[in-house]
């Protein structure tokens, strides 16, 4: 027999009656719960002959009670022979060692109760989520930048999972409330929830970090520090004889891992800007020395003026990619967003976006023009242009003295 064994423990809040049965089964196999997080719990030798536990889920009869225990209830617990060792999807663990102590008695109905908030909680942030999402797609300002960035893709991605989780979860509970659902000794949904976070969280971080040098570690670090002192506790506290033992090994080490983090994470965070930086410093590089042959408009391409002050940024994402490119000189100015997708309907969003936005800035109405049996937009008074071929945007200012015709020439050459 093991000394110390962990085991997957994922139990619904209604489901205590379920979750104070597996204690039970496994203090009969010889083993006491040492702790219970998130889908996980450690069991240990026990160290009295008898041992059970009961689960109370009070905290969760009611919505309204924010998973709050009253210290009435515990005072309860505790002088009849019952102490409280964890807590488990808000459901409080007590446990004895004395066979004399009486079960305590739990109020009738309060597993309807439970599955009530729980139905309800998950209805609340289904509307809730739901409504942030569709006010972000129905955004044409939150679209465009989720559009170009793969970091808003993949958390607009997420939100969208954690739409249809908390949909799926109140329809079962639901169907549960209705007798239709089959009882399961384990919620394994809970299992993909705590996936899906941690895919989430290691693939934003891998997507911010590609292609730059170093970033990876400095992401990893704070996260390596919490595992480090996550095992570290495990080892620490594996043999210590009672829960007040535990705790006083349990300070340094929790003071130890605060200390690291305060200063790794403002450290992480100080590189990982610098590295942000030189990173955008060395493609706008890369990108000036072929400004030639990117799709933008040049002062060149209207005067003699070969020598300008130049600026480019790109956004990319699996979905398209975004160019602003800026020239001067002297009085002098020419300024290209070009953007290109995936498919037109893409490219409609980027257009939406910046024919609200573009009035707006600059005061005027777009005026609708056509060249060559193309639609494009103008504001005329302000050398201001706006057009969309398929997948392709442009929004461009224009020197004084330049016209559309020789936009339209350009692009052409540039596969417009």
């Amino acid at each position: 027999m093991r000394s110390f064994v962990f085991r997957y423990f994922s139990f619904r809040p209604e489901q205590y009656q379920a979750m104070g049965e597996y204690l039970n089964d496994m203090a009969e196999q010889g083993y006491q719960l040492r702790w219970c997080k998130g889908l996980f719990a450690a069991f240990q030798k026990k160290k009295t002959p008898y041992l059970r536990y009961v689960i109370d889920p009070y905290a969760l009869s009611s919505i309204l009670r924010f998973r709050h225990f009253p210290k009435s209830r515990m005072q309860e617990y505790m002088e009849n022979g019952w102490y409280a060792v964890s807590r488990s999807r808000g459901c409080y663990i007590f446990c004895t060692d004395d066979p004399e102590v009486e079960v305590p008695f739990l109020e009738e109905g309060l597993e309807m109760q439970v599955q009530k908030t729980c139905r309800n909680g998950s209805f609340i942030l289904f509307v809730l989520l739901f409504l942030l999402f569709l006010k972000c797609i129905l955004t044409p300002a939150v679209l465009y930048t989720m559009l170009l960035s793969n970091f808003y893709l993949l958390l607009g991605g997420f939100a969208c999972f954690l739409v249809g989780y908390h949909l799926i979860n109140w329809l079962i509970l639901l169907s549960s409330a209705s007798g239709r659902n089959k009882r399961e000794k384990m919620c394994f949904r809970y299992l993909i929830h705590a996936a899906a976070w941690f895919l989430f969280l290691i693939t934003a971080i891998l997507t911010e970090a590609k292609g730059q040098d170093g970033m990876l570690f400095y992401m990893m670090l704070p996260i390596g520090i919490v595992m480090a002192g996550t095992i570290a506790m495990f080892l620490f506290t594996k043999e210590s004889a009672d829960a007040k033992t535990n705790n006083r090994r349990l300070v340094p080490i929790i003071i130890a891992i605060g200390a690291l983090l305060l200063i790794t994470i403002p450290f992480s965070a100080q590189k990982l800007q610098v590295k942000a930086a030189v990173s955008s410093e060395n493609n706008q590089t890369d990108l000036l020395s072929q400004k030639q042959e990117l799709p933008v408009l040049h002062l060149s391409d209207f005067s003699d003026i070969t020598e300008a002050e130049t600026s480019v940024r790109e956004y990319k994402s699996v979905l398209g990619r975004n160019l602003l490119y800026t020239e001067k000189a002297d009085d002098r100015f020419v300024f290209t967003n070009y953007s290109e997708m995936k498919n037109t309907f893409l490219a409609d969003q980027i257009f939406q976006y910046l024919y609200i936005q573009v009035p707006r800035d600059y005061q005027s109405d777009f005026q609708l023009c056509t060249y060559n049996g193309y639609d494009y937009y103008a504001l005329k008074e302000k050398n201001i242009y706006l057009m969309q071929k398929d997948n392709q945007v442009v929004f461009c200012v224009l020197p004084e003295d330049a016209s559309v015709e020789s936009v339209f020439t350009l692009l052409e050459e540039n596969s417009f």
